[in-house]
Protein backbone atom coordinates (compact mmCIF):
# COMPACT_ATOMS: atom_id res chain seq x y z
CA UNK A 1 0.00 0.00 0.00
CA UNK A 2 1.38 3.61 -1.03
CA UNK A 3 0.70 5.15 2.37
CA UNK A 4 3.34 2.56 4.00
CA UNK A 5 5.78 4.81 2.19
CA UNK A 6 4.61 7.95 2.97
CA UNK A 7 6.84 9.82 6.17
CA UNK A 8 4.23 9.60 9.38
CA UNK A 9 5.68 13.05 10.61
CA UNK A 10 3.84 15.10 7.99
CA UNK A 11 0.84 12.83 6.56
CA UNK A 12 -1.92 11.16 8.32
CA UNK A 13 -4.94 9.40 7.24
CA UNK A 14 -8.15 10.67 8.04
CA UNK A 15 -10.69 8.50 5.61
CA UNK A 16 -10.35 5.17 4.08
CA UNK A 17 -10.21 6.64 0.75
CA UNK A 18 -7.90 9.99 2.11
CA UNK A 19 -4.66 10.82 3.68
CA UNK A 20 -3.61 14.13 3.72
CA UNK A 21 -0.29 16.32 4.42
CA UNK A 22 -0.96 18.03 8.38
CA UNK A 23 1.11 20.71 6.87
CA UNK A 24 -1.44 21.84 4.50
CA UNK A 25 -4.33 21.86 6.71
CA UNK A 26 -6.45 24.89 6.84
CA UNK A 27 -8.86 24.20 9.62
CA UNK A 28 -11.25 21.42 10.92
CA UNK A 29 -14.66 21.96 10.79
CA UNK A 30 -16.72 19.51 12.19
CA UNK A 31 -16.37 16.28 10.51
CA UNK A 32 -14.31 17.36 7.72
CA UNK A 33 -10.54 18.97 7.20
CA UNK A 34 -10.41 21.82 5.07
CA UNK A 35 -7.19 22.50 2.82
CA UNK A 36 -7.47 24.72 0.03
CA UNK A 37 -11.55 25.14 0.43
CA UNK A 38 -11.47 21.07 -0.65
CA UNK A 39 -13.39 19.52 2.27
CA UNK A 40 -12.13 16.27 3.47
CA UNK A 41 -14.35 13.94 5.14
CA UNK A 42 -12.97 12.98 8.41
CA UNK A 43 -14.11 8.95 9.27
CA UNK A 44 -15.26 7.45 12.24
CA UNK A 45 -12.29 5.12 12.41
CA UNK A 46 -9.28 7.31 12.05
CA UNK A 47 -10.60 10.97 13.78
CA UNK A 48 -9.90 10.29 17.11
CA UNK A 49 -6.28 10.01 15.95
CA UNK A 50 -6.62 12.45 13.90
CA UNK A 51 -7.59 14.97 16.45
CA UNK A 52 -4.79 14.10 19.27
CA UNK A 53 -2.45 15.45 16.20
CA UNK A 54 -3.80 18.99 16.99
CA UNK A 55 -4.86 19.22 20.65
CA UNK A 56 -1.44 18.74 21.77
Amino acid sequence: MMHNSLPKSIFIQVHKSYIINKNKLDYIEGNLAIINLNKIPLGQKYKKEFLTHFNA
